[in-house]
């Protein structure tokens, strides 16, 4: 055999056992999702087809099913290793409450890895429906008008636990037209935020437009500049709660660490970047920051700054 034959069978072979890129599984995500990748694993252990394997994908990230045995397109030996495999539920999180009042329809939820409690609120706006979730169990900053910083920081939410929010309001029966991460905890000190927000948009698995997802923040300055390299497109939202430094200090102890004049070059230059405006959040606080004072200031700062 001569040598030109030798190198065809060996490029032969090189072609025959690389992996195709499939338009059922999206094999770019499954470094994103644990439990994407745990779903795509099972599923090709068990030499499933990978239309068949889209399906489930479809379904669970799409519409929200987290039970196996409700996944009907597919076969029922597929469902059946589903279950053996992963379990009963497919979602990090199980409902312990919900109730709605007003336009607004409360969740809480535990996580079934440690029984960690988060919440979640969806607001009917009648024109689209947003869903607040979470990023953190509890939280580490201590604002004094926030109830979760009193809890301190308990852990960070994985991937599939901030998605699996999205997911579960899907489920039941909600439409989510936009994410905002304004629930508990700071979503800029989580980096699996960055990840959640790439599942979220990715139009094979949850599928909504990046700028449909606003990220509330109290301005942690390494985590704005990682949300302006990998999702220009997000949407920012900064908590200000006071124009003069030393009053925010007092009720906000993350003005020590990240002044509000740094913040506000890092979101000069996201503006720059990305043409993207920025929302300031400002809680009026009896008796604390709501003289005419404090707007006649504020006003003042915000008409001055002209990014380039």
């Amino acid at each position: 055999m001569n040598s030109v034959s030798v190198k065809g069978q060996q490029a032969a072979s090189t072609v025959a056992t690389r992996r195709p890129q499939s338009k059922h599984i999206p094999r770019h995500a499954m470094a994103w999702s644990k439990r994407l990748s745990e779903i795509v694993e099972c599923l090709e252990k068990e030499r499933t087809p990978e239309w068949q394997i889209g399906l489930v994908i479809q379904d669970v990230f799409k519409k929200g099913v987290s039970s196996p045995s409700a996944i009907n397109r597919v076969p029922q030996g597929v469902r059946d290793a589903l279950q053996a495999r992963l379990g009963e539920s497919l979602s990090p999180l199980r409902v312990l409450e919900q109730g709605s009042a007003d336009f607004a329809h409360k969740f809480l939820l535990e996580s079934r890895q440690d029984g960690g409690k988060i919440e979640a609120v969806g607001l009917d706006f009648r024109s689209h429906t947003s869903l607040c979730v979470s990023s953190q169990i509890g939280c580490a900053f201590n604002c004094s008008f926030c109830a979760t910083g009193k809890l301190g920081l308990k852990r960070q939410l994985s991937v599939d636990e901030i998605v699996g929010q999205v997911l579960m309001f899907r489920a039941t029966g909600n439409v989510v037209d936009s994410v905002s991460f304004m629930g508990m905890g700071e979503p800029l000190a989580n980096p699996k935020i960055f990840n959640a927000i790439s599942v979220m948009t990715d139009p094979q698995l949850v599928g909504l437009s990046t700028r449909r997802m606003s990220i509330s923040t109290i301005g942690i300055i390494p985590g704005l500049v990682k949300l302006t390299e990998l999702h220009p497109q997000a949407n920012v939202a900064y908590s200000l709660h006071s124009p003069f430094p030393e009053e925010r200090e007092k009720i906000m102890p993350i003005q020590r660490v990240y002044p509000f004049a740094k913040v506000f070059d890092v979101l000069d230059d996201r503006i720059k970047r990305t043409g993207r405006r920025i929302w300031i959040s400002y809680l009026l606080l009896k008796g604390i920051n709501d003289s005419e004072r404090y707007a006649t200031y504020e006003a003042k700062n915000a008409l001055k700054r002209k990014p380039a």
